[in-house]
C-alpha cells in the first residue's frame, strides 16, 4: 500500500464522491465505512476552509450546506466530531447541541495529507486498501487487469469485488480492447490529468471526438441538448472525457479544466456549479433569460454582495449550498454576501473564465440573474453524480458501433501512452 498520504487523501475523496448520490450496497457500507466517513469529513472541511466561525443562525446554514454535500442531518454531528478529532474545527456545545464551530482547516496540501494519514491510522479494510490502490494506479494510467493480481497482490475474488465497487461508484471501469486485452481505467483520469487528456484526444481521437471536444471548449457549460451526436456525448460523459454537472433537469458540458491542481477539486466543483447555474439562466430561464452571463460573476467579485431583496431567508440557493456565501437580514429584506475566502474568490474567477465569451467585463446584473443564482429550485448535481446516473441508465446494446470504436480508441491511446 502506498505511503503517499496526500495521494491517498485525493483517492478517498474520489471514492466517497462516487457514492454520494446513490444508496451504496451493503458491502460498500460495511467494507468502505471509514473511506466514506473520511471522504465526507474531507469534503465538508474543504467547503469550510477559510471561514472563521459558524454560530447562531449560521448553524442552520451549515446543516443546509452539508445536506448539499450528501451529508444527512443524522450524520453531521459525527462528521463534525471527526473534524474536531483531526483538529480542523473546535466545537462549543450545550449538552448535545452544537452552538459554535470554530474553523481551523489547514492548507490544501495538508488537508489531503491529514486525511490520508487518518485513513491509514484508523485501519482500512482489505477492500478499502485494494480500492485505493487500484484507483491510484488507474488515475495515473489505464492498466491491464492482470496488474490487480500480479502487482497489487489481490486474489481473484478481491479483484472482482474492487472492480464491481469501482463500477458502482464510476471511479473504475473495465474495457476490452480490440485485441482482447482487458484493461482497467478511471473516468477520474481526465480531471486529474487535463493536459495529458487533451494530448490523448488530439493523438488518438477520431474526427467526431475532436469536434465534440472543440465544441465544448469553445463554450464551456454548453447545454448537453445543444451538442449534436447525443450517443457520443453520453459515452464521453460516462467515460470521463467530458464532465456534465446538472442544474434541475438539465446538464451542462465542460472539458477537463487545465490550470488547477488535483487538490483544488472543490474549487473547480464550485466554479462549475456557478457556471452551470448561470448557463441555466442564460438558456432556460422561464421569465427573463440572462443576457450577459459574466455579469453575475463580475458583481460578486467586485462588490462581494448583492443588493437586498425580499426573498425569504430559506431561499439560500446555490451559492449557500456550496458554502460560497450567506444570506443576512437587512431591515425587511435579505442580502447575499460572499464568504470572502481565498478558495471562494478563486472559484468565482475560474467560473468567470469558464463563461468568458468576450463580453464587456462590467455589465449590469439584472434581477433575473440575481434571482437565478439565489433560487432554491436551482438544484445542482456534480459531474460525478450525473455520471453515476448516466452509467446506470446506459445499456451496451444502446451504444452504436462507431461511437464504441471512437471511445475505445481514446482509451487505448491512454493505455498505450
Amino acid at each position: 500500500m502506498s505511503t503517499d498520504h496526500y495521494a491517498v487523501g485525493l483517492r478517498v475523496l474520489d471514492i466517497e464522491h462516487g457514492f454520494r448520490a446513490i444508496a451504496p450496497e451493503p458491502i460498500v457500507e460495511g467494507e468502505l465505512a471509514n473511506t466514506l466517513l473520511l471522504g465526507k469529513a474531507l469534503n465538508l472541511g474543504l467547503h469550510l476552509r477559510g471561514l472563521n466561525v459558524i454560530q447562531g443562525n449560521e448553524i442552520k446554514g451549515l446543516k443546509y450546506a452539508a445536506a448539499g454535500l450528501g451529508i444527512k442531518s443524522a450524520e453531521l454531528t459525527t462528521i463534525l466530531r471527526e473534524l474536531q478529532e483531526i483538529e480542523w474545527v473546535r466545537l462549543k456545545e450545550t449538552g448535545t447541541k452544537i452552538d459554535r464551530v470554530e474553523i481551523v482547516v489547514p492548507t490544501l496540501h495538508d488537508v489531503f495529507d491529514v486525511i490520508g494519514r487518518r485513513w491509514q491510522d484508523i485501519g482500512p479494510t482489505e477492500i478499502e486498501q485494494a480500492a485505493v490502490a487500484a484507483l491510484s494506479e488507474a488515475v495515473v494510467h489505464p492498466f491491464n487487469s492482470r496488474v490487480l493480481r500480479k502487482e497489487l497482490g489481490m486474489d481473484p475474488q478481491l479483484a472482482r469485488q474492487v472492480l464491481d465497487i469501482g463500477d458502482a461508484g464510476t471511479f473504475l471501469k473495465e474495457h476490452r480492447l480490440a485485441d482482447g486485452q482487458q484493461i482497467v481505467y478511471s473516468p477520474v483520469f481526465g480531471d486529474a490529468n487535463p493536459e495529458k487528456a487533451y494530448e490523448i484526444v488530439e493523438k488518438y481521437g477520431d474526427a467526431t471526438i475532436k469536434q465534440l471536444i472543440e465544441t465544448v471548449r469553445a463554450t464551456q457549460g454548453i447545454p448537453e441538448e445543444n451538442v449534436s451526436n447525443k450517443g457520443l456525448v453520453r459515452e464521453a460523459i460516462v467515460s470521463g472525457l467530458i464532465l456534465a454537472p446538472g442544474v434541475k433537469d438539465k446538464r451542462f458540458v465542460f472539458t477537463p479544466h487545465r490550470g488547477l491542481e488535483q487538490k483544488e477539486s472543490v474549487i473547480l466543483d464550485k466554479a462549475r456549479a456557478i457556471a452551470s447555474c448561470v448557463r441555466y439562466g442564460e438558456h432556460f430561464a422561464e421569465i427573463t433569460k440572462i443576457a450577459h452571463p459574466k455579469a453575475i460573476i463580475d458583481a460578486l467579485l467586485t462588490k462581494k454582495t448583492l443588493k437586498p431583496h425580499s426573498e425569504h431567508l430559506e431561499q439560500y440557493g446555490l451559492l449557500v449550498k456550496k458554502g460560497i456565501g450567506r444570506v443576512e437580514q437587512v431591515g425587511s429584506r435579505w442580502q447575499f454576501s460572499i464568504h470572502d475566502t481565498e478558495d471562494n474568490m478563486k472559484a468565482l474567477k475560474v467560473a468567470r473564465d469558464l463563461l468568458d465569451t468576450g463580453d464587456a467585463v462590467h455589465q449590469q446584473m439584472d434581477d433575473a440573474a440575481r434571482a437565478l443564482i439565489l433560487n432554491p429550485s436551482a438544484t445542482y448535481s456534480t459531474p460525478v453524480t450525473e455520471r453515476v446516473k448516466m452509467s446506470r441508465n446506459v445499456k451496451i446494446k444502446d451504444v452504436d458501433a462507431q461511437t464504441a470504436k471512437a471511445i475505445s480508441a481514446v482509451i487505448r491511446g491512454a493505455y498505450d501512452g
